[in-house]
Formats: C-alpha cells, structure tokens, sequence
C-alpha cells in the first residue's frame, strides 16, 4: 500500500448491487475486455430461494410498467393525487414490509406465473454466480430482500446470516 501512494496510484474496486441480469450481460463483457476483475456483485438471496421471492419495488415496478400506474395503486390501497408523492409513498410502503408480506406481495398484484418468470429472468442465476467467481469475481450479499434494515433492526442480523448461508451454498 506505501508503495501505491508514494508513485501516487489510485486503486478502485467496483461493485454491482443486487444481482441484476443486465450485470452478466452487459458489464461482464466490458470488465472481461479491459481484464478488469477486481469488482463485487452484491447478490439478493431471496432469488436464490427454491422457491424465491422478489424484492418488493422490482415486483411493483413491473406491475406498472406492465398493467399502468393507477391500477397497481390500487391492488395497493394507494391514494395520492400525483406521481411523486405515489413513488415516494411506494418506497416507504415496501421499506416497512415484513417478509410475509413480501412473499405475498405478488398475490396482492394479481401477478400470474407468466409475470414471475418474467421477473425471475431480470435475476442472476446460480449458474452465472458459479461462472463469476470461477472467473474471479467477488460475489456477496445485499442482504435477503432488500428490506431497509433500519426499520426491522431486531432480525437484521438473522437475516443478513442467513442471506449469507443462502448465497455460499448456491
């Protein structure tokens, strides 16, 4: 490290959070092409689960983007007179949500088998992490559901535990 500062070198480590596909498919090419593989993917273990769920805004964002903004405010009992105040208030719903009502959360959306295949697809799978490390990538964990940990402080640490085991034993 005293040899990095005295020749005046900057070192930079990149990272990917939450385990996108796009991440195999377009950033993957680009480290590979500079031989760049000092970079983290930070993984949501809940779509790792035999039977996963997904992060709460990623099943509500598709809703939207596939059903409209104003229907899926209400499958979620959501009023509110423009879109800011709707996106904000979204963001404080899901930051607040237990598991069980993330794990029933596409019920609650009236999202069908297609529409969790489809959302399943926007997620890395088992086999691209194996691909990744073996190609010296750094995998680690964003936790299991992207919940706001300030707000469940109590089974925070369970939960990242867990996420953990999730993610090594893939």
């Amino acid at each position: 490290a005293s040899e990095l500062v005295e020749h005046n070198v900057h070192t930079y480590h990149l990272t990917f959070d939450d385990g996108y596909a796009e991440h195999r498919n377009l950033v993957l090419p680009i480290l590979k092409e500079f031989n760049i593989v000092d970079a983290s993917f930070f993984i949501l273990a809940c779509t790792l689960l035999r039977e996963p769920f997904y992060p709460p805004l990623d099943m509500i964002y598709y809703k939207i983007s596939h059903y409209g903004l104003i229907n899926t405010l209400r499958l979620l009992d959501i009023d509110h007179p423009n879109l800011t105040s709707a996106l904000i208030s979204l963001k404080t719903i899901t930051n607040k949500m237990s598991l069980d009502e993330i794990s029933s959360l596409s019920k609650k959306l009236n999202l069908s088998s297609d529409d969790m295949m489809n959302i399943s697809s926007q997620f890395l799978q088992p086999i691209d992490l194996k691909m990744m490390v073996n190609e010296g990538f750094n995998i680690g964990s964003h936790g299991l559901s992207h919940r706001n940990y300030c707000f469940f402080k109590s089974g925070s640490t369970q939960e990242l535990f867990k996420s953990k085991i999730i993610i090594e034993n893939t």
